[in-house]
């Protein structure tokens, strides 16, 4: 074997293992591909998303849709973020967000759907 064709040689198997190097690298790099999910409002509180709520609904509770806190100027949908840091006795509950409006509140701009 000539000395140009060992060159050539040790050259393309460096190029080789640099390729499968960076393939492997990739593959190991790659994350699932997951499907957006888009919630949507709904007019009522079903069963399933009163019983997402962290806090237990109470009678008075379960024809509202929206909670406020006596502290603040939001009002959120029970399951959001907000909703979950208010303290119960501290909790203002809404029918509609007319109601909410009304009283003065504004959708907070953190919890999706309002």
């Amino acid at each position: 074997m000539s000395r140009k064709t060992r060159e050539y040689s040790i050259i393309l198997v460096l190029l080789l293992l640099g390729g499968i190097s960076f393939g492997l690298g990739r593959l190991s790099a790659t994350k699932p591909v997951s499907v957006p999910v888009t919630l949507c409002a709904s007019e009522t509180v079903s069963t399933i998303e009163a019983s997402a709520i962290s806090a237990p609904l109470t009678s008075s509770h379960k024809t509202s849709q929206y909670v406020g806190s006596k502290n603040g100027t939001v009002y959120h949908l029970p399951w959001c973020g907000g909703a979950r840091r208010i303290r119960e006795e501290n909790k203002v509950w809404f029918a509609t967000k007319e109601e909410a409006e009304q009283a003065g509140y504004r959708p907070a701009t953190n919890c999706k759907g309002l």
